[in-house]
């Protein structure tokens, strides 16, 4: 693997915890929680922190049996439902694309009335979400482009715990690659 795929690898062992939580019924911190902010009103509190457990099943961190995994895919994947339906801030999200890759990708029961009660759930899913979850690809962390591992580790806020000599690294590949806006977003963190 390269380089950048190690680092977005040994952050997301450190997700495992989140598996282990869930599947002991730790699950407070995972399913959906209204929370009222100024600028956006009604919120999932909980988002970001189920975004963690998303990527970690996404890339199996933690060894789990498919039954078990199809079965904690389909309470998330109802769960992001509910978030999308209730949040005023409109959207698809990160969450929503995994749960639907995973759910497509291990067959769980039910999956095409899900898929079409995340299409229905709000403006933004109406109009860009894919009900047959066929468009959603998340390669393996071996085969995860530069520029996708980046925005991974945006997306999970982690870019900010990289060490200094890390995120010069990442900067400088980017700057190679010819997105200089980019690079110039990961040097601003230093």
């Amino acid at each position: 693997m390269e380089h950048y795929q190690n680092l977005l690898n040994d952050i997301l062992k450190k997700y495992s915890a989140h598996v282990a939580n869930f599947i002991n019924g730790e699950k407070t911190n995972y399913l959906y929680q209204c929370k009222h902010d100024e600028y956006y009103g009604n919120t999932d509190g909980n988002y970001f922190t189920r975004l963690k457990l998303c990527y970690a099943l996404l890339y199996d961190v933690y060894p789990l049996e498919t039954e078990q995994k199809k079965q904690i895919v389909r309470e998330l994947l109802e769960t992001e439902i509910i978030s999308r339906e209730n949040e005023d801030f409109q959207g698809i999200g990160s969450n929503l694309e995994i749960l639907t890759y995973l759910a497509s990708i291990l067959d769980i029961p039910d999956k095409t009335a899900l898929f079409q009660r995340a299409k229905d759930a709000n403006f933004d899913c109406f109009c860009g979400y894919d009900e047959t979850g066929k468009i959603y690809h998340f390669p393996p962390i071996s085969e995860i482009s530069l520029t996708d591992c980046i925005y991974t580790m945006m997306d999970l806020d982690e870019l900010e715990t990289l060490n200094p000599e890390d995120r010069t690294f990442l900067a400088d590949c980017t700057e190679k690659m010819g997105n200089s806006a980019l690079a110039e977003k990961i040097r601003s963190l230093s």
